[in-house]
């Protein structure tokens, strides 16, 4: 989309107009996301700037409400279905989610239109080299990269890969991307049904350990 301007006269009190300008422009945007499973549903108390997530009353709370102890009486958990229910709440918020600046106006939104994620051991995200600009700027599935993220974190990953992408974006990289899967456990479908996956597969016996 080429950027066109729209120029006006924004209004203020006591008569004294204001000149704007009014820019459209469109872009794609990466972002990295990271989800301390670990931490769902856990509460510190201890003294250190950026842990301490409960006050005095609070932790009265919790212990009223004989919350389980954890990481040595420094922290309480909430029990563990309480725990996989809030992940899966923000798991089917992010399905949903939409919306963006002057939606309405400019009929644009934030949904996501590709996305790559699993449920790993570590901390570290293996995928931040899968996307990636091609030469004229426009973004690019790097296939290579994401099977030697595969290959290199084999050992780190606790579930399928997950692989959200829309119908109608970058479609002539799809076929490379699927070719890379091939022989590997993964889920391939809409955004926002493969966000419902993740939360359903927290609910199955057998990823009881993803919590942990």
């Amino acid at each position: 989309m080429t950027p066109t301007d729209d120029y006006g006269v924004m209004a203020r009190l006591d008569d004294h107009p204001v000149p704007y300008e009014h820019q459209f422009y469109k872009t794609t945007l990466k972002g990295i996301i990271g989800l301390d499973l670990r931490s769902a549903g856990t509460f510190y108390h201890r003294e250190k700037a950026g842990y301490k997530n409960l006050d005095t009353h609070r932790k009265q709370q919790a212990q009223e409400r004989s919350l389980e102890t954890f990481d040595n009486d420094r922290a309480y958990r909430l029990p563990r279905d309480e725990r996989m229910e809030r992940v899966q709440t923000l798991l089917r918020g992010m399905a949903l989610m939409d919306g963006g600046a002057k939606q309405a106006l400019h009929y644009t939104n934030v949904a996501p239109s590709f996305m790559v994620c699993a449920v790993t051991k570590g901390g570290n995200n293996p995928f931040g080299h899968v996307v990636n600009p091609n030469t004229r700027g426009e973004p690019r599935v790097n296939s290579e990269a994401l099977s030697e993220a595969l290959e290199v974190f084999s050992d780190q990953f606790l579930s399928p890969l997950y692989v959200g992408w829309v119908r109608g974006f970058m479609d002539d990289q799809r076929e490379g991307v699927e070719n890379s899967l091939t022989g590997r456990k993964y889920v391939l479908d809409h955004p926002r049904s493969v966000f419902e996956r993740v939360a359903e597969d927290f609910a199955l016996a057998e990823n009881a350990g993803w919590l942990d």
